[in-house]
């Protein structure tokens, strides 16, 4: 039987993620059943440029450092994700550059991606918009805390598109045997009925064995996203799946300003198809 594997980037240069905040994202991806590989980049360094050349700047022996600090700092988050005793496999790419480019493309070999998230963390976040924009893949951020659990509840953010299904259909192979769907869509979402669109999904979903239920989500003074995961954990999902909802463009509603998008403001886990 084919046992999904998550994809784990991580960067060993400067504003890393915690180690608290990698292994919550772990325990939760193995408490999903999923196969771990997490893979550890040196860092995209510019180049720096003096008129004169080393005599003025030791470009030379800054590199070499660099080199150093990130071969030390991947040796060290070996020890914690092995240390962890979940049979993650790790892997170090050791060339100086090119981790925006070569992230998303390795995680095209996996099933999904499965990104720690810790706000304060740019290059992390850097990191999670060039996996979730050119992996081709879905990608589950993980927020810390998360606590692994079979995922007996999942939400849909759900406005009857193309991407929204897609993300369905990533979602689904993650809920438990027997477990509810919760489908969520907001007035905001299109000229059909909130409660009507929701209700039709439901409906299908339920022909096809799932048990599901349609919830329409209110419009409120909070930003989409926020409500979305409110109502969600108020409704005791683990997780909530979305693709393009409510905007025309993903990366409109993924980032959405530093409070509004998701990035801004994830307080669970959260499955993105693109």
């Amino acid at each position: 039987m084919h046992k999904p594997i998550a994809y784990m980037p991580l960067s060993t240069y400067i504003e890393a993620v915690s180690d608290a905040a990698i292994l919550d994202a772990l325990y939760f991806g193995a408490g999903l059943g999923l196969g771990l590989h997490v893979a550890a980049f040196a860092a995209d360094l510019p180049q720096p440029y003096s008129p004169m050349g080393d005599i003025a700047f030791d470009l030379s022996g800054w590199i070499e450092e660099a080199k150093k600090a990130c071969a030390a700092e991947a040796k060290r988050l070996q020890a914690v994700v092995t240390g962890a005793g979940l049979g993650a496999e790790f892997a170090y790419h050791a060339h100086m550059g090119a981790l925006m480019q070569t992230a998303p493309a390795e995680a095209r070999r996996f099933d999904l991606s499965l990104l720690p998230w810790q706000k304060d963390a740019v290059t992390m976040r850097e990191l999670a918009e060039a996996v979730i924009f050119g992996a081709g893949r879905p990608a589950l951020l993980v927020p810390p805390g998360a606590k692994p659990a079979p995922l007996n509840t999942i939400a849909i953010a759900w406005d009857g598109s193309a991407v929204a299904a897609r993300a369905l259909n990533d979602a689904l192979p993650l809920l438990a045997e027997g477990g509810q769907i919760l489908v969520l869509s907001a007035a905001s979402a299109g000229a059909t009925p909130a409660q009507e669109r929701a209700d039709a999904l439901a409906t299908a979903l339920k022909a096809r064995g799932y048990a599901a239920t349609g919830v329409a989500v209110p419009d409120g003074a909070a930003s989409l996203s926020a409500t979305l995961q409110d109502v969600a954990r108020a409704r005791g999902a683990g997780l909530l799946a979305m693709g393009g909802f409510g905007h025309s463009r993903l990366r409109d509603f993924v980032l959405g300003g530093a409070t509004k998008g998701v990035l801004g403001q994830l307080t669970m886990p959260v499955l993105l198809s693109h």
